[in-house]
């Protein structure tokens, strides 16, 4: 872990605006989990103004990510320690903080730690920062009530050691909340059944291939813990192929959404397989 003055200076300070506000804008769409576009509408918002934030907070949480207050669990955790981990700026962290959970916010990123701790003091809201690895987290065993795993894009590290360190810094009783890349989403299916879009597009330059993940490959890496949910959400109609868009899409998600939604508590005989190993 390294001190909170390593992260707190602006990235960008010195930038023109027109610099700025497409820093802004690639933040804002990685923020709210959308396609970057060539042809997005300039905002008349200062870049990472209190407005500002507060829009992006707005729009991650709308339509197709509707579903993400209810399975994050925003509202019922008042009181309780919940450690956040990911990259961002900060929306998830605004709506723990703002419902009352003593929050910790953790990353190897520092530009998501610099924002999120913007976020938070424009809000008048505060949390506990730490730059370190998901598998080397600075945090006594036993003493967290939820962890809270927000991978989008990328899980930065083996998984099942991820898990490991969430296992240890839960008390028994606590809730992992995760969200990983599924394997079999969208973009999988796209791929396979509108095989001729590939014919069309130069393979130079391709993103690195970041690891996915299948039910089954979730379910054994939880073996320790008591799964409660295991289930795709996210997703656009304009991700399937045209064919596939009429179906009803509460079905379509379910199937081709492109993350798992991962909820599992830490048994309370965990603290008994403890008391017993000591």
């Amino acid at each position: 872990m390294e001190p909170a003055n390593d992260f707190e200076d602006d990235p960008y300070p010195d930038s023109d605006r027109d610099t700025r506000e497409k820093y802004a804008y690639e933040l804002a769409m990685s923020e709210t989990w959308r396609r970057f576009s060539n042809r997005h509408r300039k905002s008349d918002l200062e870049p990472f103004s209190l407005p500002w934030f507060d829009s992006v907070n707005e729009k991650r949480y709308i339509r197709h990510a509707s579903w993400i207050p209810r399975l994050f669990e925003f509202a019922r955790h008042k009181g309780e320690r919940v450690l956040l981990y990911g990259t961002g700026l900060g929306s998830d962290a605004i709506q723990y903080a703002k419902n009352g959970a003593k929050l910790t916010v953790c990353s190897t990123d520092k530009v998501h730690l610099h924002w999120t701790r913007k976020n938070l003091d424009l809000h008048k809201l505060s949390a506990t920062m730490q730059f370190c690895r998901p598998t080397e987290l600075a945090i006594a065993s036993d003493s967290v009530d939820i962890v809270t795993l927000s991978f989008f894009n990328e899980v930065p590290e083996p998984l099942a050691h991820i898990l490991d360190e969430a296992w240890r810094v839960l008390r028994p009783g606590g809730k992992i909340i995760a969200v990983v890349p599924a394997r079999y989403g969208a973009g999988f299916w796209r791929k396979v059944l509108c095989f001729w879009e590939s014919w069309f597009k130069s393979s130079r330059n391709s993103p690195k291939a970041n690891p996915t993940y299948r039910g089954t490959d979730l379910k054994k890496s939880l073996e320790n813990f008591e799964v409660r949910r295991i289930t795709k959400r996210h997703l656009r109609r304009s991700d399937m192929p045209s064919f596939l868009r009429w179906a009803y899409f509460p079905v379509l998600e379910r199937l081709f959404g492109q993350i798992f939604v991962i909820k599992a508590i830490k048994p309370i005989r965990a603290a008994l397989a403890d008391m017993q190993a000591a």
